[in-house]
């Protein structure tokens, strides 16, 4: 029996105890690390959905601006800082 990442996760319904039960049987190694993984993983995802958003409403006021003919530098600013914020967290999920 393979075991899936959300047996091993007690907020999923499951129970993470009868999985450590079941390696201590087998011999095998007790911790559960995916379990932290999927945790920082689950928190990553969310905050770069969030990030995602922030820019969404950036780009719309970008477009608002150039089409009353206004400088969005400011705005343009903010939309490449949030660009990198995004780029580093995806490139951290992937160490």
């Amino acid at each position: 029996m393979t075991l899936d990442v959300l047996h091993s996760i007690d907020s999923k319904g499951s129970n993470a105890e009868e999985i450590r039960e079941s390696q201590r049987e087998r011999g095998l190694l007790v911790e559960i690390e995916v379990t932290q993984m999927y945790t920082d993983w689950v928190k990553m995802d969310f905050e770069v959905n969030q990030a995602s958003k922030e820019i969404n409403a950036v780009q719309k006021n970008i477009a608002v601006k150039k089409k009353a003919k206004e400088s969005a530098d400011d705005l343009i600013a903010q939309k490449k800082e949030l660009d990198a914020l995004i780029e580093k967290k995806l490139k951290g999920t992937k160490e």
